[in-house]
């Protein structure tokens, strides 16, 4: 079991980290709360650590304390940034354990980037032509669509999504076997549309979505593309959920100044600039052929 201390002049935002990685390590890492130089002595000299997580304002206070090499020390960032063991203070702690498991060498969850791929899809110009575009990629790879938008250009769909999202936070185990009389009646592939009330959509957390795309796996979708719409999104901690983000660009040098701002609203939502393509609806149609 790997050892890991969280060392943070804001106790309040420490407490709630420690918290959060102890209740989803799985056994794997047992996380503790620093707030001395003494008690950071105290607790190298009890027990082998493997990480320390480091707030600001810690300079003058490293100076006087020994880290050893064997410990891989984590800085947390007031900015996005995309240098190794930097973690953004305000990416969500979601991301945070993310980023533990890949330097640490510790295993994340199954079943969400195992076995399926979580695309989502931000548009530039939210149209109608541009929705037909991914919900027709989704169906013609037998993916699974999901509008998870303010409004949908599909009639009387909502009840079905509602009774999904329902089934989502109730960790409704029979969902597997209901989700086809919930999905729209159509030949148009899997289509979960938007809800009535985007305010319902924010209340889903990175949990609820981890709990929903295993449910999609257990029912061999491979792939699940979810147009987003950022109105629809309060945790932040959701991003790191998916397996990859695309912005659909109008391909315009009018419209760069958007492309850029979306680019910067994911990554102080935690994604990493390397974890974003932009793509032309050009190009966007050419990967269907």
């Amino acid at each position: 079991m790997q050892r890991i201390a969280v060392w943070d002049e804001d106790r309040e935002y420490a407490a709630r980290l420690t918290d959060y990685l102890n209740r989803h390590g799985m056994g794997r890492w047992t996380v503790v709360m620093v707030n001395s130089v003494k008690e950071w002595q105290e607790l190298q000299q009890q027990q082998d650590l493997n990480g320390v997580i480091l707030g600001n304002g810690f300079s003058g206070q490293l100076e006087l304390a020994t880290i050893s090499e064997s410990i891989c020390c984590f800085y947390l960032s007031e900015e996005p940034v995309s240098q190794e063991k930097r973690l953004y203070r305000y990416a969500g702690a979601g991301n945070i354990q993310k980023c533990l498991e890949q330097y640490l060498g510790i295993g994340g969850m199954q079943g969400i980037t195992d076995g399926i791929e979580t695309t989502a899809v931000l548009s530039v110009l939210d149209r109608a032509e541009n929705r037909r575009r991914i919900q027709h990629r989704a169906a013609i790879r037998n993916a699974f669509y999901w509008e998870m938008t303010a409004y949908s250009d599909y009639e009387d769909a909502e009840q079905g999504a509602a009774r999904i999202l329902f089934g989502i936070k109730g960790r409704d185990a029979s969902l597997v076997y209901k989700m086809q009389e919930y999905l729209m009646d159509n030949t148009r592939g899997s289509v979960m549309a938007a809800l009535d009330f985007v305010w319902d959509y924010r209340e889903l957390d990175c949990e609820d979505l981890e709990w929903f795309f295993e449910q999609l796996r257990q029912m061999n979708y491979r792939e699940i593309y979810v147009y987003m719409d950022m109105a629809a999104v309060k945790d932040s901690s959701i991003c790191s959920c998916f397996s990859r983000f695309v912005i659909l660009s109008e391909g315009i040098e009018e419209y760069c100044h958007r492309e850029q701002a979306v680019c910067r609203l994911l990554e102080l939502m935690g994604v990493s600039r390397n974890g974003i393509e932009i793509q032309s609806v050009m190009e966007w149609e050419k990967g269907e052929e």
